[in-house]
């Protein structure tokens, strides 16, 4: 990625489960939201001090991921004002014309990034997701339920069957 005479370089790893909408949206979209903030941010003056520098596009970093979730809900919110007031007909219109939104706040995506600057001096690395955290799986069916999961074949998962 350009921005002010510096190339950066962001690589960004998307492994979707129970399905692949929210990755491959996330893989075509945050980039791109990234890519936007940093030219910004390095557009104005950064500080002398390498610490607010690094800090300040941590804060960045941060900030987009942050945002690039909470717009997935309001896409979401956007679609009805009242949807508990919603008979079943309406409802059903409103997901048969919008099933992509609908997918990718409800499929989920583990998240793997590393941003290195310019001169290949400084790596910032984000991560989220289920795999991000640490769980001791302690039975052959707490594995298996896991790997369900992430293959979209849990039975009472109302969008995992869908074709």
């Amino acid at each position: 990625m350009a921005g002010s005479r510096r190339q950066w370089n962001f690589l960004a790893i998307f492994n979707g489960y129970n399905g692949t909408d929210l990755a491959e949206y996330a893989a075509r979209n945050l980039p791109a939201r990234i890519c936007a903030a940093l030219n910004e941010l390095l557009g104005t003056p950064l500080e002398a001090d390498a610490t607010t520098e690094t800090q300040r596009i941590s804060d960045m970093l941060s900030h987009r991921i942050q945002r690039f979730d909470r717009d997935l809900g309001k896409a979401v919110r956007n679609l009805s004002e009242n949807p508990d007031e919603l008979d079943d007909a309406a409802a059903q219109a409103i997901v048969d014309a919008n099933f992509d939104i609908l997918a990718r706040a409800h499929y989920g995506s583990t998240f793997a990034a590393a941003l290195v600057n310019e001169d290949g001096t400084k790596l910032w690395v984000a991560s989220l997701g289920i795999l991000s955290m640490s769980y001791p799986i302690s039975s052959r069916m707490e594995l298996a339920m896991v790997r369900d999961y992430q293959r979209g074949t849990i039975p009472w998962c109302p969008l995992s069957t869908r074709e």
